[in-house]
């Protein structure tokens, strides 16, 4: 007798996503097998191909704070045709797509002098996205001057 278990979650991230089933022990013993099948299909209703094989995710993310901006860096990433860069305002947090680039660094100017933000790269390809890379966080900063050093004001006048 074949018993079929359907079971369907709607509105996943576009991610790799693990299910475990575990099978009873007597069945085990009865040489009783399961057969597993999972398809997936895409937003417009398409089948999409099963492929365990997936991209690399991005190492050695750094983040470098400026004033008014962070300048991201990572390495890259065989077969990736391009990253998304994600920002969060919380340390492991929900991470928001900040831009698409075609290389291995990006400078977010669109930050906020004296917040921290928290950043992760995904590498991306045909085959779809990677996993996130580490997380990097920076605080950027208005400009200072630094301990030692100082500004001298020449004026210069005309004597007569």
């Amino acid at each position: 007798m074949n018993q079929a278990l359907v079971f369907e979650i709607m509105g996943l991230s576009e991610r790799e996503h693990s299910v475990f089933i575990k099978q009873n022990a007597p069945a085990v013993q009865t040489g009783v097998g399961l057969v597993i099948d999972a398809i997936d299909i895409d937003e417009t209703g398409e089948l999409k191909p099963y492929n365990p094989i997936l991209i690399s995710a991005p190492i050695n993310l750094t983040a470098i704070h400026g004033d008014s901006q962070v300048t991201l860096n990572w390495d890259a990433v065989t077969d990736a045709t391009g990253y998304n860069v994600k920002r969060s305002f919380t340390a492991g947090g929900q991470y928001e797509t900040i831009a698409n680039a075609s290389g291995t660094s990006y400078v977010d100017t669109n930050v906020v002098n004296g917040t921290t933000y928290y950043y992760v790269v995904t590498a991306v390809n045909a085959d779809g996205e990677s996993a996130n890379s580490n997380e990097a966080s920076a605080t950027p900063q208005a400009a200072s001057v630094e301990e030692g050093q100082g500004l001298l004001r020449v004026t210069m006048i005309e004597l007569h």
